[in-house]
């Protein structure tokens, strides 16, 4: 005999397993089934009752979301696109990079220039200027608020649009206005605008670190001659005119000055233990040892002309004359260091650069940008449909149920 697969309910539904047959509606009672299904059908026949009611709301509802959206002020968007140059200061960068290493770091390369040029676009003085140039109190209808410019501004700023472009590298200047020469105008005039007051403010700029430079290389050199002033004094009152060149010149003479002492010092006892004090020949070589112990001490106390210096005072005209030199090399240093950025600070200030080049000018649009009159459409119909359907529903299920609500606040 054939054994039938057979299926028992556990008492938690949550057990029952897709291995054991289990179907997605197991988890509902027949009766629970039977009421969904009378619910549903009771929707169907709900909304195919009131069908015409329904498809009438959607139509009047396409119908005036049309007239509506015909009656919508149309909105051009002209676009003009520009490129950005490659850094203003870069020369300025490589060259201070070439005779001062790690300092272009500290001032800086050209990755803010696209935040310096949205700046600018969305300052207060150049939309002012674009309100003033177009008169837009006027156009957009502001003259009788309370703040007729500031709210021409606010107006503006919900008109404009700029798109920056990394992975191309450009930036895209768009103005919506309701006229197509109007909007092309003003996107070219708010570029235009960009280059003049970059212009303005990288020539003050310019202006500024020339006038720094300058100031820097004239204390510089007025630092260099104040040493080279010094060191000259200091060599002319001392005598050292090079301690490391003098100094070993001194310090040679000196040992030499000592070797012949030495040898002088033990000739002359020799002389004397086998001669006596008497013998011209002792006489001699006492006459020259003496001679040589006055050279010694000449060199010793600085009468010598190799380095008229005692050796006791050795030490601190090193020192001082060390000083005076490093001073003297410091400052020439820095003077090769800003002469070259000053001349080309002043190069700077005399060119004129723009902030941008123009790709592509903004010329007045064929289509319009706005309003999206199908989008209108659809979502209005659309929006109006769920709500029909909705509204029919709720009032088919109140009238059903409104006496029995109304018998339970009764009894409440």
């Amino acid at each position: 005999m054939d054994a039938k697969p057979t299926y028992t309910v556990p008492d938690d539904p949550s057990t029952a397993t897709a291995g054991d047959g289990a179907g997605l509606y197991d988890e509902f009672t027949p009766e629970e089934q039977a009421r969904g299904q009378e619910a549903f059908w009771w929707t169907l026949r709900t909304l195919l009752r009131h069908r015409w009611l329904i498809i009438g709301l959607t139509f009047l509802a396409g119908i005036g979301s049309i007239a509506i959206s015909l009656m919508l002020p149309v909105w051009y968007r002209a676009e003009t696109r520009v490129l950005l140059p490659e850094g203003g200061d870069s020369s300025m960068l490589s060259m201070l990079n070439e005779v001062a290493p790690g300092a272009a770091a500290l001032i800086g390369g050209s990755s803010g220039e696209y935040t310096r040029y949205l700046s600018i676009l969305t300052s207060r003085t150049l939309l002012d200027r674009t309100v003033e140039r177009f008169n837009l109190v006027e156009v957009y209808e502001t003259t009788e608020t309370e703040d007729p410019r500031g709210n021409a501004i606010k107006m503006l700023i919900e008109n404009f649009e700029y798109n920056v472009a990394l992975d191309f590298d450009y930036l895209g200047v768009a103005m919506l206005d309701q006229d197509p020469e109007r909007a092309a105008l003003m996107a070219n005039f708010m570029v235009d605008e960009l280059n003049r007051t970059n212009t303005r403010l990288t020539a003050a700029n310019a202006r500024q670190n020339r006038e720094f430079i300058e100031g820097r290389l004239a204390l510089a050199e007025a630092q260099l001659d104040s040493a080279q002033t010094e060191l000259q004094v200091f060599q002319e009152q001392s005598g050292v005119l090079d301690v490391e060149l003098q100094g070993g010149a001194f310090y040679a003479a000196l040992a030499d000055a000592r070797a012949q002492v030495t040898e002088l010092e033990i000739e002359y006892g020799a002389l004397r233990r086998q001669y006596g004090d008497e013998n011209p020949g002792v006489e001699a070589a006492r006459d020259a040892l003496t001679e040589a112990r006055a050279s010694l001490n000449t060199l010793q106390s600085g009468g010598d002309a190799i380095l008229p210096v005692p050796m006791g005072s050795l030490p601190e005209v090193g020192r001082r004359y060390a000083n005076l030199y490093q001073e003297v090399v410091t400052q020439g240093r820095i003077i090769e260091v800003v002469r070259p950025l000053l001349e080309q600070a002043r190069f700077q200030e005399d060119r004129e650069a723009k902030a941008v080049q123009v790709l592509d000018p903004a010329i007045p649009p064929m289509r319009k940008a706005k309003p999206k009159r199908a989008y209108i459409v659809i979502a209005a119909t659309f929006s109006v449909l769920l709500l029909a359907c909705v509204f029919v529903l709720a009032r088919a299920w109140w009238r059903i149920h409104a006496a029995e609500i109304a018998q339970q606040l009764r009894e409440a």
